[in-house]
């Protein structure tokens, strides 16, 4: 709907009016624009005239004018608009239908628009470079320059065009009947709604916004041509001109000016009557002037805006403060955030005295409150030593009644949101401090705290059982900083020991709370038995770790229930809640050596803490290989004294081969163990452990040695082969040169009784020329020809050599076939782009519209497929009629 209506105005001092020259001497004025601070005036006789301002002290006038320049006949006619854009550095001038171009500061014209005469009035646009869109009859052209030059587009229109304005890539148009966006690109037109009798005014506005005139009545809408505010400006005449001083809209009526603030309702009138031409300078100062022979020209000085804002505090408008502060920012008013949270919370104050407690406590948390300032304002939920502290900006109305139950149940809501934040914050530290500060917090009296954390859960909690005692437990449930005593007299007069234990752990009194249950668990009671010590212990973490190895806690569950027990120590937990695992291995270890628990519970929480946890540390990985590498030397002790033959490392039968099979995936999968520990403990020759050996050496990048042992050692080449395969990097150095490191294995003679086997050194050096030919394009060919023997025989590499040359031919040939490609379809676009461009449309003073039967003049045209050329208006009904029909 763009009948948007105006909110009640009331009167408001937002600028001062001062006469510049209250007699125009020089000649009539026709236009002003700014240029900086200063003003230019253009004149009936083209003379250019620039004035400067300068402060001084007089109330009455606190300015002097100076001019700046003064430049007669700047042009031969009438100047009958000006512009300049500063950033630019141009000055655009309107005289005699022709729009001309002059650079700034030397006033120098650079280009005049002579193609298009009889321009009307302009508009110009930074906001996309410099746009210009002329105005003449019946057509638009729209200008783009490009530093010297314009470009220009030409737009037919249906009617004369009284106003216009840039919204992005469209134009907002004011004819004399209605407004339309106009499509630059396309000249697609939407119709946005009437004008009114009035003649349309349109002016821009901030945030893409545009406020358009429909007689006494400006419409705000966006650039996609839709409302976007639910209320309008309302004038008390019909505007003959519209400006715009951030944050107010300025209206020139017949019989004085009018101001209104664009986000409320403060409106001021100054009695200028007559005022026709409008300016405003980058500061915000308007310039207003009459087209009188002997005219006025009268400067609009803002008033301080920190001065407004006090004025309306002392008329108690707070919401009309708060509205003229929220759209200003620093520039304007010096400790604006100051200002603007002492203005919402004496907003806030007055909506708590008149019921409206959830806005209030909206407020309160958005302007970041003390919260204690909050809990003041209900009289008995405050500790006694902290009452007096707290003063209100005005009289807080006494709650009774169902007053008061509302108030509360706002009040909880409010405490809901600043427990989340603040868990987010500074006093998030429930657990981390729980045991060292929790008994010296229970030793202080409610009446005496001084704790804020405290006083908002137990506040809450006091809220929760006045009206709603189901909540009390989802409270209780999370971490809290509920005051013990307090709470405890709370939850015991209503029977909730449930909630005292919760109570316990939120607090973090978990040694009362364990006290507790095992008193309950070994009762036949709700709490009977180990679960809950089990399921309570579950949930405890890291800063409760002496709590959980507490052996008057946890014995007596390991000697009832041992597998159960030990899911307190191998239940995932959030990382910063993990228990510390040295303390946990001592611990089982010392149950181990008291008969309470089996070794394997060791294990079994070993493998947790890697497999499930993704623990990193070295330490733990290391004692889980040592634990593996001594299982596997006992069973293979036993293997051997059973004379089984040798077979590959984990393949073996029985628990050996699973064993060494789980161990050699550990050494392949993690990167946490010490490899170097490893290799210095063992002897892994004598105890046959080559496979464990070079992985152990891949880790530590020794790619040789390792690829020596799966070759000279075991006579595995499949193995060292896959092992390149596994471990090839083209990206790093080391992994780049893995089948390099392997075919120098293959041409070094092995050490010890295969020194001397000559079939064994003639089946490493063809291997070594297959792997050249099977894996060319992973080795570097120079690098490798200066390992091979200096003798080696041209046959024997001329496959490699080969398969090299071939592959360098192919990728040649790839890159000439692209090359050739790209080309053809660049003479594909080339040729099409020709072919567009041939298509011409030729319109003459004869060619009719077969449809209306018209000649097409210089109206918007539509072309059908088949040629035929009709007007835009006949298209656009034809198309409607047959879409109906259809």
């Amino acid at each position: 709907d763009t009948e948007q209506t105006q909110l009640p105005a009331m009167q408001h001092l937002a600028f001062n009016p001062f006469p510049v020259f209250e007699n125009h001497s020089v000649s009539r004025i026709t236009c002003l624009t700014t240029w900086g601070e200063s003003l230019a005036v253009g004149t009936e006789n083209g003379h250019l005239l620039i004035y400067d301002f300068s402060p001084r002290d007089d109330a009455q006038k606190p300015f002097t004018v100076s001019i700046k320049g003064s430049h007669k006949e700047f042009s031969k006619k009438q100047i009958d608009q000006l512009d300049i854009l500063q950033s630019s550095q141009l000055l655009f001038m309107l005289s005699d239908g022709v729009v001309s171009v002059h650079s700034l500061p030397s006033l120098n014209r650079i280009n005049q628009i002579t193609k298009h005469k009889g321009v009307i009035f302009y508009t110009v646009d930074a906001s996309q470079g410099v746009r210009l869109v002329l105005v003449l009859r019946r057509k638009l052209v729209v200008c783009e320059w490009t530093g010297n030059d314009f470009n220009f587009k030409e737009l037919a229109v249906p009617d004369v065009v009284k106003t216009v304005a840039f919204c992005g890539q469209s134009l907002c148009i004011g004819f004399k009947r209605k407004y339309n966006m106009i499509d630059i690109q396309n000249g697609g037109s939407t119709p946005l709604f009437e004008t009114g009798k009035s003649d349309p005014l349109c002016t821009v506005l901030p945030e893409d916004q545009l406020l358009l005139g429909r007689d006494n009545i400006s419409v705000f809408i966006g650039h996609d041509g839709r409302p976007t505010r639910r209320y309008g400006l309302s004038w008390s005449e019909n505007p003959c001109a519209l400006g715009c001083s951030y944050p107010y809209a300025i209206a020139l009526l017949p019989k004085s000016i009018e101001v209104q603030l664009i986000f409320g309702s403060l409106t001021q009138t100054i009695p200028i009557p007559g005022a026709q031409c409008l300016a405003t300078t980058p500061s915000g100062i308007v310039y207003v002037s009459n087209k009188l022979k002997n005219g006025t020209i009268w400067r609009l000085t803002p008033v301080d805006f920190s001065e407004q804002v006090d004025k309306l505090i002392k008329r108690t408008k707070y919401q009309e403060a708060l509205l003229l502060c929220e759209n200003l920012d620093v520039s304007h008013i010096p400790e604006r955030q100051k200002r603007l949270d002492y203005l919402k919370l004496l907003n806030a104050y007055h909506s708590f005295n008149q019921g409206q407690y959830g806005v209030a406590m909206t407020t309160f948390f958005q302007s970041d409150l003390d919260p204690l300032q909050v809990v003041a304002l209900y009289s008995t939920l405050l500790p006694l030593n902290m009452k007096a502290n707290f003063r209100f900006p005005i009289q807080i109305e006494e709650l009774k009644g169902t007053a008061n139950t509302k108030a509360l149940v706002a009040l909880g809501g409010y405490l809901e949101q600043k427990r989340k934040e603040l868990k987010l914050s500074k006093i998030n530290r429930i657990d981390s401090h729980a045991d060292s500060e929790t008994d010296a917090d229970t030793q202080v009296e409610w009446n005496d705290t001084k704790s804020v954390p405290q006083i908002i859960d137990t506040t809450l909690l006091k809220v929760y059982v006045l009206t709603n005692p189901g909540l009390v437990g989802n409270l209780l449930t999370l971490p809290n900083h509920c005051h013990v005593k307090e709470c405890e007299s709370v939850l015991l007069a209503n029977q909730k020991y449930a909630d005292l234990v919760l109570l316990y752990r939120g607090r973090g009194l978990h040694n009362n709370a364990l006290a507790l249950l095992k008193k309950l668990g070994q009762q036949d009671k709700e709490l009977s038995g180990t679960k809950p010590s089990i399921e309570y212990m579950k949930t405890l973490g890291r800063d409760q770790a002496e709590l959980l190895l507490n052996s008057n806690y946890t014995h007596w569950l390991f000697k009832e229930s041992p597998i159960e027990a030990l899911e307190i120590f191998v239940v995932v937990r959030k990382p910063s809640q993990q228990l510390p695992p040295v303390k946990v291995i001592e611990h089982l270890d010392v149950m181990v050596q008291r008969g309470i628990i089996s070794d394997v519970l060791v294990v079994r929480y070993l493998e947790f803490i890697i497999h499930e946890l993704m623990d990193e540390t070295v330490e733990f990985h290391n004692k889980l290989v040592f634990h593996y590498f001594d299982i596997v030397l006992d069973l293979k002790k036993k293997v051997k004294e059973e004379s089984i033959g040798r077979m590959v490392a984990g393949t073996e039968p029985g628990p050996l081969g699973k064993v060494r099979a789980k161990l050699l995936d550990f050494l392949e999968e993690s990167k946490f163990y010490s490899p170097p520990a490893m290799l210095s403990r063992y002897n892994f020759s004598e105890d046959g452990l080559h496979e464990e050996r070079a992985i152990l050496l891949s880790k530590i990048g020794q790619h040789y040695e390792a690829l020596r042992e799966y070759v000279h050692e075991l006579d595995e080449l499949g193995m060292a082969e896959n092992y390149c395969q596994r471990h090839y990097d083209e990206e790093t150095e080391d992994g780049r040169d893995v089948y390099l490191h392997l075919l120098r294995v293959y041409m070094t003679p092995p050490r010890g009784a295969r020194a001397t086997d000559e079939a064994f050194i003639q089946k490493l050096k063809s291997a070594a020329f297959m792997l050249l030919d099977r894996h060319f394009k992973e080795i570097n060919v120079p690098k490798a020809l200066e390992i091979l023997p200096e003798k080696s025989l041209v046959r024997d590499l001329h496959p490699f050599l080969e398969n090299v040359l071939r592959d360098l031919n192919k990728e040649r040939r790839n890159k000439q076939i692209q090359l050739n490609l790209q080309y053809c379809e660049a003479m594909k676009v080339k040729a099409e782009l020709l072919k567009l461009r041939a298509n011409v449309i030729k319109i003459t003073d004869e060619t009719v519209c077969p449809i209306c039967n018209y000649r097409l003049g210089d109206a918007v045209f539509a072309r059908y497929p088949n040629g035929a050329i009709v007007h835009y208006k006949c298209y656009m009904k034809l198309s409607k009629e047959q879409g109906q029909t259809s």
